[in-house]
């Protein structure tokens, strides 16, 4: 009889029990770990103090992303022995011992967000046990934020919610093919969102066919395609992007892309729309300015210890280049308790304007002049509040010292003229508001040099004051017209028209005070160059290689250059890019004009020689035909006087054997 083998089903239970484990595991694992993931981006800005001051920082969030918090480096100056007091709107979150932290968390929550969507970071640094240094520099820098967030950021649905208020990167795309309509309506969107956003978002232009760079939930592409009638827009999920799609031809596009950058795009409120468009008013050339008009409509500093408040002021605010600053401003201050010292330093770029000790009266006043030697093409405007008592230096008896401008009567009048500023530096202020780019290359290359411009238009953007009108100009045009603006891509004979400081030519020569250098070179090379002369300002992107080289990573290498590094720090008037070396600026006072200009020069002498050869032979011609007439004209004289006088008889004596004693005898004929 044959008998089954026994079945052990409690080991078999073990087994199905571990397998259905690892299968659920499996599935729940990620979702888990999804729904507990949290992202981060960056937080634009950092949060600087100093002694018994506060300051704040607004961070916006994503819509739809639950903040969770802000995540820095924390920096306290050696010596410091106060407190930091951390507070998102009116709540502390934490407080903390002064001290380093190279990860250094701010805890935040939903309920902390503002109408804005936004999260108000406030730090307030407390010294506890030393007196505040006033020439010390920042006590407590809290930098490289980065805010933490959970769940999923909800897409736009609207074109007035598709650009956030903080963005990682802006890319506009454009044709492959582009023609200058599209390039045109692509680098006025770069000048319109160079000019939303400041300078820690990059705003670049791109081919359709480039592979753009990913960075966060916060980055937005603008994708401008042909299409006919008004300008359409669409927003899209493509490739993985949040997308607006700008769907237009002819001059509306750029109308459409200056919108972009409009704060009237909060009536876009639809997902999508017909006829966007927005036109620039001709920029007023106003000589004065108002502290409020200059971004700075309330000027507040408190003490005990240092405070100071930082005004930018831009010569492209007042219209175009200037000499002189007159500063006026007015504003009040509390009383000063006993035995407190108050003093007020006002400051153009480093240079002590103005100097003051506060007195009783709560009245203050400020008149300063800054003539041409201190201005610079962006100025930096500061006030200082310095306060101390005599018998102490903190703690809770020490009241607090206010002091408040008025931004709307506190005035800077500026002189128009064209200061010292040289180089880079006279831009943007010398466009009026207006730039012209003109573009050399045709054909493929043509959309390549578009790109190129992009991010010296961007640069020049974040520079101005006010947003640029910028136009797309023929190049031959452009060289026979008397505009100031941008041309890139330039040949050599381009250079030698406008009289560029270096010419595109592989022989460089340099002549420094000490020296002379003179070098030939097959390296291609750029050169990004501001040239002035002739009643107008030009910047020009050329390049130089040997036949057959590949110059477009030159040339692309000094537009970058100047985007990231920022045009504001652009120093001299030529900058150049070559090989793997970084680009570097030199003076043109420093560069010898290179061969064709040698030659100009010395044709020109030659033709001068030749000119005073040829006077000079006209002149001699002059003389000799003159004294010719005098002389044929005193012949004529004389010949006529001749024929004038009385005839004469012969002598008798001689030829008739006449008495000689007649007196008529010694008369000839």
């Amino acid at each position: 009889m044959r008998t089954r083998p026994a079945t052990n089903h409690a080991s078999r239970r073990p087994t199905a029990l571990l397998l259905l484990a690892a299968v659920v595991g499996t599935l729940l694992v990620p979702a888990l770990a999804t729904a507990a993931r949290a992202d981060d981006i960056d937080a634009a800005g950092s949060l600087t103090t100093r002694v018994q001051n506060s300051v704040t920082l607004n961070v916006p969030v994503p819509v739809g992303a639950t903040p969770t918090g802000i995540r820095g480096r924390l920096e306290v100056a050696p010596g410091v022995t106060g407190r930091l007091q951390f507070a998102v709107g009116n709540r502390v979150v934490r407080d903390v011992p002064a001290s380093s932290a190279p990860a250094f968390l701010v805890p935040v929550r939903a309920g902390d967000l503002d109408a804005n969507n936004s999260l108000a970071v406030r730090l307030t640094y407390t010294e506890t046990g030393r007196c505040p240094d006033p020439d010390a520099t920042a006590d407590v820098v809290y930098s490289d934020l980065r805010l933490r967030y959970s769940g999923t950021p909800t897409p736009p649905g609207s074109l007035a919610a598709f650009f956030p208020a903080a963005a990682s990167r802006i890319d506009v795309v454009v044709p492959s093919s582009a023609s200058d309509e599209f390039l045109a309506a692509g680098l006025t969107a770069v000048a319109a969102l160079s000019a939303k956003y400041d300078d820690t978002t990059p705003v670049a232009l791109n081919p359709a066919a480039a592979v753009l760079p990913r960075t966060d939930v916060t980055q937005r592409v603008v994708r401008i395609v042909p299409g006919s009638g008004p300008v359409e827009t669409k927003i899209v999920n493509r490739f993985g992007l949040t997308t607006l799609i700008l769907t237009g031809s002819g001059s509306e596009l750029a109308g459409a892309a200056q919108a972009l950058g409009s704060d009237q795009l909060e009536l876009a409120t639809g997902g999508t729309s017909t006829g966007l468009t927005e036109t620039l008013k001709v920029r007023d050339a106003t000589m004065q300015q108002s502290l409020a008009d200059l971004g700075s409509p309330t000027v507040q500093l408190t003490g005990p210890g240092t405070a100071t408040q930082y005004v930018g002021v831009r010569q492209d605010a007042f219209g175009g280049p200037v000499d002189s600053f007159d500063l006026h401003v007015t504003g009040t201050h509390t009383a000063l308790p006993e035995g407190t010292k108050a003093q007020l330093n006002t400051y153009l770029n480093g240079y002590l304007l103005d100097s003051q000790v506060l007195s009783d009266g709560p009245e203050l006043s400020i008149d300063a002049t800054a003539d041409a030697s201190l201005i610079n093409s962006d100025n930096g405007l500061e006030f200082t509040l310095t306060t101390a008592r005599s018998d102490s230096c903190s703690g809770p008896e020490t009241l607090p010292i206010e002091v408040y401008f008025d931004g709307r009567s506190s005035t800077i009048t500026a002189t128009r003229g064209t200061g010292l500023v040289s180089g880079f530096q006279t831009f943007p202020q010398v466009l009026g508001g207006e730039l012209p780019v003109a573009l050399r290359p045709g054909g493929p290359d043509r959309v390549t040099a578009a790109v190129d411009a992009a991010f010296l238009v961007s640069a020049l953007q974040r520079a101005a004051s006010a947003p640029l009108e910028v136009s797309l100009v023929d190049a031959d045009e452009f060289l026979d017209s008397n505009l100031s603006g941008l041309l890139v891509g330039a040949s050599e004979s381009d250079a030698t028209d406008l009289k560029a400081p270096l010419r595109l030519d592989g022989m460089r020569l340099v002549d420094y005070a000490e020296a002379s250098f003179r070098v030939g070179t097959d390296q291609p090379y750029a050169a990004f160059q501001a040239i002035s002369g002739s009643g107008r300002d030009v910047l020009m992107l050329g390049s130089w290689g040997p036949t057959g080289a590949d110059l477009s990573t030159a040339r692309r290498s000094a537009a970058t250059y100047v985007a990231t590094r920022g045009w504001n720090r652009l120093t001299d008037d030529l900058l150049v890019s070559a090989g793997q070396r970084r680009p570097f600026t030199i003076s043109s006072n420093a560069v010898v004009p290179q061969q064709e200009v040698i030659d100009e020069r010395r044709s020109f002498i030659w033709w001068l020689v030749g000119g005073f050869v040829v006077l000079a032979l006209l002149l001699g011609y002059q003389v000799w035909r003159t004294n010719r007439r005098d002389r044929e004209v005193r012949q004529l004289v004389d010949a006529q006087v001749r024929a004038d006088a009385p005839p004469k008889a012969f002598d008798d004596d001689d030829h008739d054997g006449g008495d000689p004693d007649d007196p008529d005898d010694d008369r000839t004929t």
